[in-house]
């Protein structure tokens, strides 16, 4: 009797395990099948290619966002700044022209700026240039606002004049997403390249600038940093919140070919990214270096 009872349990043992293991593996299975698509394809609704993409997901939907660029893949020329939206991430609805349909000049660099998940509320901050003999021109930082997670805009231009010094010759921003600090405001990172004579002499400085907003409308130039150009220079920053509510910036160094040194990142202060306009690096600790593989 005893032997017969052995039997069973171990029978019933290897249909329990066998079950849950074959429950497993259906969920592993089911897991591990993702559901791809592509919202934009080079050479495709009258672009040459698509760049800086990015994705926003709100209770409305899954918005993609990119730089669509005309005749070629190059940074200078005409780049208009375009956006689809998405239900379920599968299938995509037609493509969205938000800026550069009345003119050649370039829109581009768009950081999403997500003010309420919830009810679809999203803005972009964006660049804009002209473009002369092949050559990009002074920079303006602009922002298109979405109220509905991205099937609508708004049609009127809102140009923020005030984000760009009088010295400065180049000013972009992003790439990434706009970060919300603990402490309320929303931050954005971006690059700048100005020019000052001293006793007759031009000098030049590269550096990294945080812009602060509590509305994601009205924005302004909180702290940078800076060194002189031909110093391994941040570019490209991209910044996030660390655990304790500091701001961590990761970014390319404009050192990058011959160096084992090809990117650079700092920890500001943690009030530097937002009520200190003007400061500049005192209220950094010092960029340090990173290793990464060489590009050139």
């Amino acid at each position: 009797m005893r032997k017969r009872h052995t039997v069973l349990l171990w029978a019933a043992l290897v249909a329990l395990f066998g079950s849950t293991l074959s429950t497993a593996q259906s969920a592993t299975a089911a897991v591990a099948q993702p559901v791809t698509s592509q919202p934009f394809a080079a050479n495709s609704e009258g672009y040459k290619c698509f760049r800086i993409p990015q994705l926003v997901h709100t209770a409305k939907g899954i918005l993609a966002i990119a730089e669509a660029r005309v005749d070629h893949c190059g940074d200078a020329g005409d780049i208009d700044l375009v956006a689809k939206w998405s239900a379920d991430g599968k299938t995509w609805e037609s493509l969205q022209l938000l800026r550069g349909a009345d003119d050649d000049g370039g829109y581009g660099n768009p950081v999403p700026v997500v003010m309420d998940a919830a009810q679809g509320h999203v803005n972009i901050l964006y660049a804009r240039n002209d473009v002369i003999n092949g050559k990009r021109q002074a920079r303006e930082l602009r922002v298109v606002q979405t109220l509905d997670g991205g099937k609508t805009w708004s049609p009127k231009k809102r140009v923020l004049p005030n984000l760009k010094e009088s010295d400065w010759k180049w000013l972009s921003i992003g790439p990434g997403k706009a970060v919300k600090l603990p402490s309320g405001p929303f931050v954005v990172s971006g690059e700048y390249r100005r020019e000052v004579v001293v006793n007759g002499v031009a000098q030049a400085y590269s550096g990294v600038v945080f812009y602060y907003s509590d509305n994601g409308l009205d924005w302004a130039i909180g702290a940078r940093s800076e060194v002189p150009t031909g110093q391994a220079a941040p570019t490209e920053p991209s910044t996030t919140v660390l655990h304790d509510g500091r701001i961590y910036v990761n970014a390319r160094s404009t050192q990058a070919c011959g160096v084992r040194d090809r990117r650079l990142d700092a920890t500001p202060h943690p009030r530097a990214s937002t009520r200190t306009p003007g400061s500049r690096s005192p209220r950094w600790r010092s960029w340090r270096a990173r290793r990464s593989p060489d590009p050139c």
